[in-house]
């Protein structure tokens, strides 16, 4: 295994993952994952960059990270040695494969692999079991490294919520993993990614706000010179001519505003 001086979560880590079929992917390749499907994969290896994390999921992974931190200890009393993190990569059968582990010995004989725990992922532990697409990046971890078992786990980084059990080497899921990323190569080299189509944004339109005020029985209000204005917008637009995307974008959000506008003074009156 050749050893990557990496900081797990850099963009330096984040590119050099583009280059390599990487253990968390392994799943994908094969077309098992419930987190991304094969398609998208390609399309990512292709582009060279992958989709921008959305909130949700920049959540979910700051949860994960902040439990496996938390869960460490854990793992190092369960084994009785200290873990390490690392990045490595092994050439196998002309395939680029590479790993990030959470953990692994000094000796590289033993890695840890941490999950946040779900409702999923206590089930089957409970009855030491892992799931099949966790298989994958457990086999491609012990290729990569050399290891011959993985402590696979998943915790929200407490005792009282920590579940684990070893996985070893299984020849069926190793053969079938070579084979799914050969496949991969083989399409990826095919693949055409999707033209994207730009979705326009209209400009938001400044319409004057309606203002009011009422003193006894007497009610003073703009309303008059609003209407004017509005009417004045309402002729400019309706002679303009739309030639571009982005002037029937901006055509749409004018229509919205002046919806949203005519609500707002309903409420008013």
């Amino acid at each position: 295994m050749i050893i990557h001086n990496l900081k797990q979560g850099s963009q330096e880590w984040l590119d050099f993952r583009l280059t390599k079929l990487t253990a968390s992917e392994a799943c994908i390749a094969k077309g098992i994952s419930s987190y991304m499907g094969r398609n998208s994969l390609l399309e990512a290896k292709k582009l060279g960059k992958f989709p921008e994390v959305t909130k949700s999921e920049q959540h979910l992974f700051d949860q994960g990270h902040k439990a496996e931190a938390s869960a460490r200890s854990i793992a190092e009393e369960i084994l009785a040695c200290d873990l390490y993190p690392v990045t490595g990569s092994l050439d196998v059968e002309g395939l680029p494969l590479s790993a990030s582990f959470d953990g692994i010995t000094l000796e590289n004989d033993i890695v840890w692999e941490h999950k946040l725990s779900n409702q999923t992922l206590r089930a089957n532990l409970e009855l030491d079991i892992i799931p099949e697409e966790y298989k994958y990046q457990l086999e491609q971890q012990l290729l990569v490294s050399g290891a011959t078992k993985a402590l696979f786990m998943a915790s929200d980084g407490t005792r009282e919520n920590c579940l684990y059990t070893m996985y070893e080497s299984e020849p069926q899921i190793r053969s079938n993993l070579i084979e799914s990323w050969k496949q991969f190569q083989k399409d990826l080299e095919e693949f055409k990614p999707r033209e994207r189509v730009e979705v326009l944004t209209g400009h938001k339109t400044d319409l004057p706000a309606v203002v009011y005020n009422i003193n006894g029985t007497e009610i003073s209000t703009n309303l008059a010179e609003c209407i004017d204005k509005v009417r004045d917008l309402a002729n400019t637009e309706m002679n303009k001519i739309l030639e571009t995307d982005q002037d029937f974008a901006n055509k749409d959000q004018l229509n919205k505003d002046i919806k949203k506008a005519r609500a707002s003074l309903k409420e008013i009156v």
